[in-house]
């Protein structure tokens, strides 16, 4: 990786004499980014950023770099990487405006530190554009905001069977209420989970609706031992004691299970999750619903054991490292490999995108920043791949869209994109 090997040390007099080299690039970037370079180089850097003559061998260097770079193997340990990235933008900070010289900046500071993010920390951040436009277009990164955003958290609403509603994330750990013969706790580290209070049982059954907003998600322990995470803007409605031949629930957006194997004398009770027309019907099992109404399909993926979906005219049966898509439009499945790691990246910190287009990432930014998109002019042609944390600001991860060229603007809670 060429970030990683710094070439000979030049004198900051000397090199503003000669010209600027490929090697004094580098150079630069590597000082930079490990937290090396003195004010000297910093205003160095801040020059060789603003100067449009040499636009092409800083987006050669950068190229080069990412034409490196390989996700899946780091380029440094996590602590390094933190460490990395803490120095860049501590010294995005730091450097004085009288420092940077006052014409108009190829990247601005902050897209450096997203940059150097970008190249360097595999465990923040990394997208890459997949060009899709002729050679020779080029678009102007025009980024305006007036505020930033935090990412989403731990929050929740429940309601119980009554109607009342509680705020989880408003609620202290312990006994929240009980419903029916059912006690409802929120454990430590914002998770909920149900415990009998007798072995008597209702005649009448007692439903629940956890929900998320946007920039929420939240984990549950229903009552019979099954793990659920809520994405943002999601739900699920469930008996607070099932009864019966099934275990049946309904979602809607995205949701992932880990289903708790259930007998009684000797025969096994199927939980039934239910999105719309679709059903899913499994025994024990790891699988994943997004089925979100903004969305063209709905997606079953599934982890480990197995799983048959089904709609009003149609079934089929999935094998773990698949998933059943079904169009909105129609009620036809279809089944494909899928990629796993890809569909249960929200539930691991971080966005995935795999030759998405602009619309597909903001629609999943909306929901976890809880944000408005708006669209100008022809829809954008642009593909990206790779992945960005949950973890990030708003605004870091529009900086590093900002990186591939997209025009944005950021107000009053809405992102508009411009073409």
């Amino acid at each position: 990786m060429i970030l990683l090997k710094a070439p000979g040390v030049f004198g900051y007099r000397a090199a503003k004499a000669l010209t600027m080299s490929q090697e004094r690039i580098r150079e630069l970037f590597y000082r930079y980014f490990n937290g090396l370079s003195g004010p000297e180089e910093n205003r160095e850097l801040a020059e060789l950023l603003q100067d449009k003559d040499r636009e092409d061998q800083i987006r050669q260097l950068l190229q080069e770099a990412w034409n490196n770079f390989q996700p899946g193997n780091p380029l440094f340990s996590q602590g390094d990487s933190e460490r990395l990235l803490e120095n860049v933008l501590s010294a995005v900070e730091n450097i004085k405006e009288e420092d940077i010289p006052q014409s108009r900046p190829l990247f601005g500071w902050k897209s450096l530190a997203a940059a150097v993010a970008v190249l360097l920390t595999a465990g923040w951040f990394f997208l890459r554009e997949i060009d899709t436009e002729p050679v020779g277009e080029t678009v102007t990164s025009s980024l305006q905001i007036d505020q930033d955003f935090s990412p989403g958290s731990n929050k929740a609403y429940l309601t119980l069977s009554d109607g009342r509603d509680i705020v989880l994330d408003h609620a202290d750990p312990g006994l929240l209420t009980t419903d029916g013969q059912t006690r409802i706790i929120k454990e430590e580290g914002d998770r909920l989970s149900y415990e009998p209070v007798s072995e008597k049982i209702s005649a009448e059954p007692a439903f629940n609706t956890l929900r998320t907003p946007r920039g929420g998600q939240y984990h549950v322990v229903l009552p019979d031992g099954t793990k659920v995470w809520l994405n943002a803007a999601s739900s699920i409605t469930y008996p607070v004691h099932f009864t019966g031949k099934t275990r049946e629930v309904k979602i809607e957006g995205e949701v992932y299970f880990e289903v708790a194997k259930r007998s009684r004398e000797n025969e096994k009770i199927p939980f039934i999750v239910s999105a719309g027309e679709m059903s899913v019907e499994v025994l024990g099992t790891h699988f994943n619903i997004n089925a979100y109404k903004d969305e063209e399909q709905i997606k079953t993926t599934l982890i480990e054991g197995s799983v048959k979906v089904r709609t009003p005219f149609a079934s089929s049966l999935l094998k773990p490292g698949h998933e059943a898509r079904i169009e909105s439009a129609s009620a036809d499945i279809r089944v494909a490999r899928a990629n796993t790691e890809q569909a249960l990246a929200w539930k691991n910190g971080y966005f995935q995108f795999q030759e998405a287009s602009l619309e597909e990432i903001m629609r999943q930014l909306s929901k976890w920043y809880d944000v408005d998109v708006r669209f100008e002019g022809k829809p954008l042609e642009k593909k990206f791949s790779g992945e960005i944390p949950r973890s990030a600001t708003l605004v870091q991860v529009l900086e590093i869209l900002e990186i591939s060229q997209v025009r944005m603007t950021l107000s009053d809670k809405v992102i508009t994109i411009r073409s």
